[in-house]
């Protein structure tokens, strides 16, 4: 798996992870982490997460790592790896950061989610932006709107 999680805190999934009343925190910490970890590989190689063809192997991965650290192996089931959390972003047949670049409204999105974003009105700007684009899409299902929100950040 090419990710990189050198920089991920898993200790803190634990805890939130091993307490039933935090299982929502704890799959959107996992969520972040991974989500970061493939903005970082995107950044590196342009390519909107790992390879389809590895995409299974990074999941085993990260599922192994997650365990060393103490995050129970039901995490990976009620956290939905593979269908809610991807290492893959591939939106609408959109599969490198050019191509986001590229599609219908993306710049709006590119204008208004410069970093850093620090005020409150420029979040808000970004994630309207976002919104919009996204939006345009004419997504239909949850699981693509939230591939390609995660893509288009």
């Amino acid at each position: 798996c090419p990710l990189d999680f050198a920089a991920s805190n898993f200790t803190l999934a634990s805890t939130l992870c091993n307490n039933q009343g935090e299982r929502g925190k704890c799959c959107r910490y996992i969520n972040a982490n991974i989500a970061i970890s493939v903005a970082r590989f995107a950044n590196a190689t342009s390519n909107l997460g790992v390879p389809l063809n590895t995409s299974d192997i990074c999941l085993q991965t990260i599922s192994q790592t997650l365990q060393l650290y103490g995050v129970p192996p039901l995490a990976a089931v009620f956290c939905g790896f593979g269908t809610k959390i991807r290492v893959n972003y591939e939106c609408k047949g959109r599969t490198s950061v050019m191509q986001m670049l590229q599609s219908p409204r993306f710049v709006e999105v590119t204008k208004h989610c410069k970093l850093p974003l620090g005020k409150e009105s420029r979040c808000k700007k970004c994630l309207n932006a976002s919104i919009g684009y996204l939006h345009q899409l004419g997504i239909d299902d949850n699981i693509t709107l939230s591939t390609c929100r995660d893509a288009s950040f």
